[in-house]
């Protein structure tokens, strides 16, 4: 991973930024006197197959319930790389509540998929400024200001979030209203749902590598937007009961008999519009509050 520093001001609004090191170092001794740093928390969570049937999480918990202070934002950025950090938790992040939510790290033996989620705070306790947040977001590579970043998304998992929406609507008529694609796209689902569900693309990924690969091989019949994208259109629609899925005679036998029953396992996931009109998936929206302990990673 890249991290790109330097280059930004020292100063933001009213109040001190530090972004590197060497900017510290820089830094007057009634500057670093005064200088508070950075710090932050960091929680985890683990969904097991056996969990996701039930929509929770097997477990949660902090990794980091409170870091001690870092001198520069660059420090603390080194800190907590460890992991693939994908968006923040808005789409447009502030400085008081915005978090980072990384992307599901998968134990392949077990089927569980781990995620974390990432506060980076300044010890001063005043608001992270829009250049912090930008700087953050370049270093972990997250374009766009958080926006989900669909062009590092597999066609799998786009296929089946672009279905979502197309096969969802707004409800807001009696007859159902708006076919949700109409007016929202992906980055307008919420990051835990995306982390939820693309993690669920990942799991049948694995679990049905095999006949996955004989359907492409053989050939997806009017699959105009490539094989791995309807794929991920079909395990939508299969999951969820629509009237079409693997089962409606594009893909061979055996495999869309067994793709059918293994996307049947899942269960039905529905869409709704918060009030905070972002896009929930029912089962997937549930924050990460415990407070149970768990050996912290320095």
């Amino acid at each position: 991973m890249v991290y790109r520093m330097g280059g930004m001001r020292r100063n933001s609004g009213d109040h001190l930024v530090v972004y590197t090191d060497d900017e510290f170092d820089e830094l007057s001794p009634a500057q670093r006197e005064a200088w508070k740093g950075y710090t932050y928390k960091m929680t985890y969570e683990i969904v097991t197959p056996e969990s996701a049937e039930d929509g929770d999480a097997e477990e949660r918990g902090w990794v980091e319930e409170g870091s001690e202070p870092y001198d520069s934002l660059q420090a603390v950025l080194r800190a907590t790389r460890d992991h693939n950090w994908l968006e923040w938790s808005d789409s447009n992040p502030d400085g008081v509540r915005s978090w980072l939510v990384s992307e599901g790290e998968q134990d392949y033996r077990s089927g569980a998929d781990t995620s974390y989620s990432l506060w980076i705070e300044r010890a001063d306790r005043k608001p992270k400024s829009e250049e912090e947040i930008d700087y953050i977001s370049e270093a972990f590579g997250i374009s766009g200001f958080g926006r989900m970043r669909r062009n590092s998304m597999d066609e799998f998992t786009r296929g089946f979030l672009e279905t979502a929406l197309w096969s969802s609507t707004d409800n807001s008529d009696d007859s159902g209203g708006e076919p949700l694609d109409k007016n929202y796209s992906i980055d307008d689902i919420a990051p835990e749902s995306v982390a939820g569900l693309s993690a669920d693309c990942r799991r049948f990924q694995h679990e049905n590598a095999a006949d996955l690969k004989a359907a492409y091989e053989h050939g997806i019949r009017n699959s105009d937007a490539g094989d791995e994208f309807s794929a991920g259109h079909d395990f939508w629609l299969t999951r969820c009961g629509h009237g079409a899925g693997f089962w409606d005679g594009d893909y061979p036998e055996p495999q869309a008999t067994r793709l059918t029953k293994a996307s049947e396992k899942f269960g039905n996931v529905d869409l709704y519009i918060g009030d905070d009109g972002v896009i929930y998936a029912s089962g997937y929206e549930r924050a990460l509050t415990s407070n149970r302990s768990r050996r912290r990673r320095k």
